[in-house]
């Protein structure tokens, strides 16, 4: 799969996952959080890093807030989110 291929994938999960997270947030925020994630890291590879940063702080709000409800479950998404976000930065900053 192509870089392109992966962002239409990317953009309609994202769409898909923002509609049902409207429904039901409880159900569908962990699922939309780590869709974020895999599509910064996809962002990165295309050294697109300004769009990267913005999906990667979608993940970090929506792991963060989810963290508050089962810290134990999602301690370890939200540290992998913001090791990418540094990434991203460190990438941005050179």
């Amino acid at each position: 799969m192509s870089i392109d291929e992966g962002r239409i994938y990317y953009q309609k999960a994202l769409a898909g996952y923002e509609e049902l997270s409207e429904i039901c947030k409880d159900a569908f925020a962990s699922s939309l959080a780590d869709t974020h994630l895999s599509y910064a890291k996809l962002l990165i590879k295309a050294d697109d890093f300004a769009s990267a940063s913005i999906h990667c702080r979608k993940a970090i709000d929506l792991y963060t807030a989810l963290e508050k409800q089962a810290s134990a479950v999602y301690h370890d998404n939200l540290t992998e989110a913001y090791g990418t976000y540094v990434a991203i930065q460190k990438s941005v900053d050179k």
